[in-house]
């Protein structure tokens, strides 16, 4: 495996979602039929938004109709794959740090963002 190239991810990564289950013992995200995430409606279809910090998600969250209903949620490596290989058929592609006033992000192949957290967890000897 080599060292991805097209971005330096930092995490917590942080997703915008609607009617989170959130697990209580763990503090963690459950994927389930009731979770709906924010897309960006500037990007290609079938993109998810993702955050890099929680400051550009809020500000995102805050130009959204109906926003009280919208629930920031950081995810660390392993749980943003999770969610990606998850969602595969729906996500093919991610904007990255879009911005609510210009619609202008960075749109990667979903399989960009597998790649690096894949290669980040092989570097700490951790399995994804």
């Amino acid at each position: 495996m080599t060292e991805p190239q097209i971005f330096t991810w930092t995490f917590p990564l942080h997703v915008i979602v609607v009617n989170p289950t959130i697990l209580p013992e763990s503090n963690r995200l459950v994927f389930d039929d009731k979770l709906s995430f924010v897309a960006p409606p500037w990007g290609p279809d079938e993109c998810l938004a993702i955050f890099t910090d929680n400051d550009l998600a809020r500000r995102f969250r805050e130009s959204c109709p109906d926003q009280s209903e919208l629930v920031i949620i950081g995810l660390q490596p392993k749980e943003m794959l999770a969610l990606l290989r998850s969602y595969s058929d729906l996500f093919q592609s991610i904007m990255i740090d879009c911005d609510a006033k210009s619609g202008r992000g960075i749109v990667v192949p979903n399989s960009h963002l597998v790649d690096a957290i894949e290669w980040y967890l092989s570097t700490q000897n951790e399995s994804p």
